[in-house]
């Protein structure tokens, strides 16, 4: 679980995320470019540490990260915009040594569908271009709530 730091006026803009360790992973050009302060980026890098581990016990029931090493890992996503998450969430995937690392989405821009096949096994129903949004490759995109992922998780078993 991986959350992206958005632009201080445009939150969907990535400027760098933090990972389920709290490792963070910045965009320094963009960050440069957009004059963004240290400040606003270390006050928002510790509320996103303690999202990612309100969402660990809520979903989970504690902030327990799960033992990745020697198994086969499936990361997933609705699908990649800058890649700050994804690569984030590969970077620490790597860090617990899985069997094997298979980072399957929807959705994502061409130059990075190239960049990270070098990475780790990829899958990607479409790749362009042509990439604005994730949202303009889907009907409704709309952000599920607490409940509603407790629900799906709830019908696995992560045995």
């Amino acid at each position: 679980m991986t959350k992206k730091i958005g632009l201080p006026d445009d939150d969907e803009f990535a400027i760098g995320s933090v990972a389920p360790d709290k490792k963070v992973m910045l965009n320094e050009e963009t960050i440069r470019i957009y004059n963004v302060s240290k400040e606003y980026i270390a006050e928002t890098t510790r509320e996103i540490g303690r999202e990612i581990e309100r969402r660990y016990r809520a979903y989970r029931g504690k902030y327990e990260l799960p033992v990745l090493k020697g198994r086969i890992v499936i990361l997933t996503d609705d699908g990649i915009a800058t890649g700050f998450t994804t690569k984030a969430a590969v970077e620490y995937v790597k860090s617990q040594k899985p069997k094997k690392l298979i980072l399957a989405v929807p959705v994502a821009p061409l130059d990075f569908t190239k960049q990270i096949k070098k990475e780790v096994d990829f899958v990607c129903l479409h790749s362009t271009d042509k990439f604005y949004s994730i949202s303009q490759f889907y009907d409704n995109f709309q952000q599920l709530e607490d409940e509603e992922v407790k629900k799906y998780l709830d019908e696995v078993d992560f045995k």
